[in-house]
Protein backbone atom coordinates (compact mmCIF):
# COMPACT_ATOMS: atom_id res chain seq x y z
CA UNK A 1 0.00 0.00 0.00
CA UNK A 2 2.84 2.38 0.86
CA UNK A 3 4.46 1.69 -2.50
CA UNK A 4 1.21 2.31 -4.36
CA UNK A 5 0.77 5.55 -2.45
CA UNK A 6 4.26 6.77 -3.31
CA UNK A 7 3.92 5.80 -6.97
CA UNK A 8 1.04 8.17 -7.85
CA UNK A 9 2.62 10.93 -5.78
CA UNK A 10 5.87 10.52 -7.71
CA UNK A 11 3.98 10.68 -10.99
CA UNK A 12 2.18 13.82 -9.84
CA UNK A 13 5.47 15.44 -8.85
CA UNK A 14 6.94 14.68 -12.28
CA UNK A 15 3.85 16.11 -13.97
CA UNK A 16 3.96 19.29 -11.91
CA UNK A 17 7.69 19.65 -12.59
CA UNK A 18 7.08 19.22 -16.32
CA UNK A 19 4.32 21.86 -16.24
CA UNK A 20 6.51 24.28 -14.27
CA UNK A 21 9.39 23.72 -16.70
CA UNK A 22 7.07 24.30 -19.66
CA UNK A 23 5.82 27.49 -18.02
CA UNK A 24 9.39 28.70 -17.45
CA UNK A 25 10.30 27.95 -21.07
CA UNK A 26 7.15 29.73 -22.23
CA UNK A 27 8.05 32.77 -20.13
CA UNK A 28 11.60 32.80 -21.49
CA UNK A 29 10.33 32.48 -25.06
CA UNK A 30 7.82 35.30 -24.55
CA UNK A 31 10.47 37.53 -22.97
CA UNK A 32 12.95 36.70 -25.71
CA UNK A 33 10.35 37.62 -28.33
CA UNK A 34 9.51 40.85 -26.50
CA UNK A 35 13.16 41.88 -26.10
CA UNK A 36 13.96 42.16 -29.83
CA UNK A 37 10.65 43.93 -30.41
CA UNK A 38 11.56 46.56 -27.81
CA UNK A 39 15.05 46.92 -29.32
CA UNK A 40 13.52 47.47 -32.75
CA UNK A 41 11.15 50.09 -31.35
CA UNK A 42 14.04 51.84 -29.56
CA UNK A 43 16.04 51.93 -32.78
Amino acid sequence: MSFKDVYPVHWGSGYIEAVQRAGLMNGVWERSENKPVVSDAAE
